[in-house]
């Protein structure tokens, strides 16, 4: 028997007379003016102006020194502290990479930490960073998409290169401080698909969301294709696993205000979502996140030439360091990569609307948002219904046919 989740009452502080004087007690700031501002449905995010010499230094912004603006981050209510904790330490380590656009960079507060605990929710305070988030209103799908989608991937390639030089099997201690990030670690390997298995996991033990009408039938249905899916792409996806960002598409992306013709990333945001996986599959999700129609309810629809376009600068960018550089012992060049993707796109399409249904998922459980049309839910759901069964998701046996020696 399915039940249906209790959708809860615990909430973040989200007043601003309450965040307000969170500011001010935790980091000694006196807010100005403070401004919601459009972001996801797990994180509510604010334009904060305080007033503050030594905050305008620390936000490197080019603004007079007595107003600076900064971004207040609230989570949702019960997220996890290793959560917290590793997108700490992740923040930390890619802070000193000298090849990618500006990262988040939190601001400490008076007691020496980069957050604060409110409740169930946690508060960060970042300096800012220039640039406008996501596709603009005008773009259409093409060339200025198409151009927005390439710098997208491109800035994913380095920022795959910064992060794996980061011990993959440090997750597996928490990384509770930035320093944990290289403590040595067991052996166990995670598998190219962990964050997807976790999420599956959490999406399983908890009870059924609130769903649109006609889709509570096949719940159960979905999460079980869902986890048969993913077993089997725990075993069959080829390539290292290293650190993923974890939702990677536009509107985590700030682009500079400049001729539209050279499109260039300025800043990558809200890495609270890191976690364990395969970077190429990673950049398959990308991909189809760019190029998706999320207007399409009836399946999942997106614009091929885009993803192969995407696909293409991803691979002109990307480095293969020695620790990626091999399947099963067997080395494996960008060009063998590129080839398995471009292969098991389909495969890779029903793993990413696992993803999306999944994310959506869990996000219902926890009553941060309502399912329904508009945000790429349906699309998704009605794409894994249509699809047959996954005995033959992944031809993991392309990679290692084609490896190089």
């Amino acid at each position: 028997m399915i039940h249906v989740a209790d959708r809860g009452s615990v909430e973040a502080p989200d007043t601003p007379d309450t965040l307000q004087a969170l500011v001010h007690a935790n980091w000694g700031l006196r807010v100005l003016h403070l401004q919601p501002l459009p972001s996801g449905h797990t994180n509510k995010s604010y334009l904060v102006e305080v007033e503050s010499e030594e905050a305008g230094r620390d936000a490197d912004c080019d603004v007079g020194m007595s107003h600076v603006p900064l971004i207040l981050r609230v989570s949702w209510p019960g997220k996890a502290v290793q959560q917290v904790d590793r997108e700490e330490a992740l923040l930390a380590a890619l802070g000193t990479s000298g090849f990618l656009p500006s990262v988040p960079r939190a601001l400490q507060t008076l007691g020496g930490r980069s957050y604060v605990q409110a409740g169930t929710s946690w508060l960060h305070l970042f300096a800012c960073i220039p640039g406008r988030a996501g596709f603009p209103q005008q773009a259409s799908q093409g060339a200025e998409s198409h151009a927005i989608a390439a710098a997208a991937m491109r800035t994913l390639a380095h920022l795959h290169d910064a992060m794996s030089e980061i011990p993959a099997d440090a997750a597996l201690h928490g990384m509770a401080t930035a320093a944990a990030i290289h403590a040595d670690a067991a052996d166990t390997a995670p598998h190219p698909a962990t964050w997807l298995l976790q999420r599956h996991a959490r999406v399983s033990a908890r009870a059924m969301p609130v769903l649109p009408d006609g889709l509570a039938p096949h719940y159960a249905e979905i999460v079980s294709r869902a986890g048969a899916y993913l077993a089997e792409a725990a075993v069959s996806l080829p390539g290292p696993t290293g650190w993923v960002h974890g939702d990677y598409h536009a509107g985590n992306l700030l682009f500079a205000e400049a001729d539209r013709s050279d499109v260039s990333v300025t800043g990558i945001l809200d890495f609270d979502d890191v976690g364990i996986g395969a970077p190429w599959l990673e950049a398959a999700f990308a991909l189809f996140a760019l190029a998706r129609d999320a207007t399409v309810e009836h399946r999942f629809a997106y614009d091929a030439d885009m993803w192969e376009q995407g696909l293409d600068a991803y691979a002109r960018q990307r480095t293969m360091p020695t620790a990626e550089a091999e399947v099963g012992g067997v080395g494996v060049g960008t060009d063998t990569m590129i080839d398995y993707l471009r292969t098991n796109r389909n495969a890779l399409m029903n793993l990413f609307c696992i993803d999306q249904v999944l994310i959506h998922l869990e996000a219902a459980q926890r009553g941060l948002w309502s399912l329904g049309p508009g945000i790429g839910f349906l699309g998704c759901w009605h794409q894994l219904l249509s699809e047959a069964s996954p005995s033959s998701i992944l031809t993991a046996s392309t990679v290692a046919g084609r490896a190089s020696p």
